[in-house]
């Protein structure tokens, strides 16, 4: 072969190539051409259903924004005669209410035999008022853990009520007032808390040895969850007060060194995952029903005359703290209602003492009333009763608080 004729056949080469390359772009011009119209009814089709969430959503903002929602409250009281206790020779300890606005009462009594011993009993005294006694008498010990108020008591609002000291709990049925079931704690522990979850398969323990969760059923030792610490200054950092949260999946807490508070946390039921909410450092809080946190902290009037108390609500999942009330008012004792709707509150007036029930987010003061002295105040679980026990014009008085409320909706244009 001639050294012309390579040259010749490397001239002719880019000549193919582009008649390729033509055939390709043919092809592919087709092709779209052929297909822009499902194409374009495809694209209309999304453009036309994301037009209209957006106006659906849009009318939903304006709907939310212009329907606000108020409550207009009445409450009903009524007296509950403490001659029914002390016609059974008891001795009133502590008071709660049920949903049903039945008393549940929690009273000593004191026994004659060789020698004067002093047990635990419980009776139910319904709205209409017939009295049912609990059959079973409760130890000493606990008795004196609910004088000192180092107990837990839950009503899950579903008829069964639980009661725990540091040795035993116990679970009632309201129906008879009868012992459900009977729980027994490792002897080896010194238990301050303990919190039966909300399936009432596990129990938290909150120990001098940190923070446990335990099995019912009693056929696995309790597991470890958050271990207590001792710094070198000799403070003991302790996990105190656990509750569980709607799903049993946490356990929130109260972080304690030694008797001042830390900080409030949670734990998953494993070892390590633990987590704390540093922002509420120093601040008293109670875990509500759809696990949020309602916070409070009231200064002492002595101090301080600005900002005496503050409260609202901590959010767990972006750790925002939403002050609701800020008073100039010393509230010496709080309780809040388990959805966080509605604020107890106890005041000085003068050389009485005041109760204060208030709606948190209105601020509207619901009822109030003046005592000598307040012994115990408790919701029920449903947010809508209240039992308040002190003494009132020098009697020793014992009343129930029925809270009524309607929703009343008004649209603004």
């Amino acid at each position: 072969m001639k050294i012309h004729d390579l040259e010749k056949n490397y001239r002719h080469s880019p000549k193919k190539s582009k008649i390729f390359d033509l055939a390709i772009y043919f092809i592919f011009a087709t092709t779209m051409i052929l297909l822009s119209p499902l194409i374009f009814m495809l694209v209309m089709r999304f453009l036309n259903i994301n037009i209209q969430e957006s106006a659906d959503m849009t009318k939903a903002n304006q709907s939310e924004i212009n329907i606000t929602k108020a409550r207009n409250y009445s409450y009903v009281e009524h007296s509950i005669d403490l001659g029914i206790i002390e016609n059974l020779d008891y001795k009133l300890v502590t008071a709660k209410v049920t949903d049903n606005s039945d008393g549940i009462f929690l009273c000593s009594e004191v026994r004659q035999g060789d020698s004067l011993i002093e047990i635990l009993r419980i009776l139910k005294v319904e709205r209409e008022g017939e009295t049912k006694i609990c059959n079973t008498s409760l130890s000493n010990r606990l008795l004196q853990k609910i004088r000192a108020k180092e107990y837990s008591y839950k009503d899950y609002g579903d008829g069964y009520i639980y009661l725990a000291g540091n040795e035993y709990a116990y679970l009632f049925d309201l129906d008879d007032v009868s012992i459900a079931e009977r729980y027994s704690f490792p002897q080896e522990y010194n238990i301050y808390h303990a919190a039966l979850s909300n399936d009432r398969t596990m129990t938290a323990l909150a120990t001098d040895r940190g923070l446990f969760v335990d099995d019912v059923s009693g056929l696995t030792p309790p597991k470890e969850l958050i271990s207590a610490t001792i710094n070198v200054s000799g403070v003991k950092t302790l996990p105190k007060n656990p509750v569980w949260s709607v799903n049993d999946e946490y356990i929130y807490y109260t972080l304690y060194a030694d008797t001042y508070i830390k900080s409030a946390g949670r734990t998953p039921l494993s070892l390590g995952a633990n987590e704390q909410f540093a922002a509420l450092e120093n601040t008293n809080f109670y875990v509500l029903n759809n696990d949020s946190i309602f916070y409070y902290h009231s200064a002492n009037y002595h101090t301080s005359f600005e900002n005496l108390f503050r409260c609202g609500y901590f959010n767990v999942t972006d750790r925002k703290m939403t002050d609701m009330i800020k008073s100039q008012i010393y509230y010496f004792d709080i309780r809040v209602s388990s959805d966080g709707t509605h604020l107890a509150a106890l005041s000085y007036n003068g050389k009485l003492k005041k109760i204060s029930v208030i709606d948190i987010k209105t601020k509207k003061n619901i009822y109030s009333a003046l005592y000598d002295d307040i012994y115990e105040f408790e919701f029920s679980p449903n947010e809508k009763n209240i039992i308040i026990y002190g003494v009132k014009s020098g009697i020793e008085d014992l009343r129930i608080v029925e809270i009524n409320w309607e929703e009343i909706e008004s649209s603004h244009n």
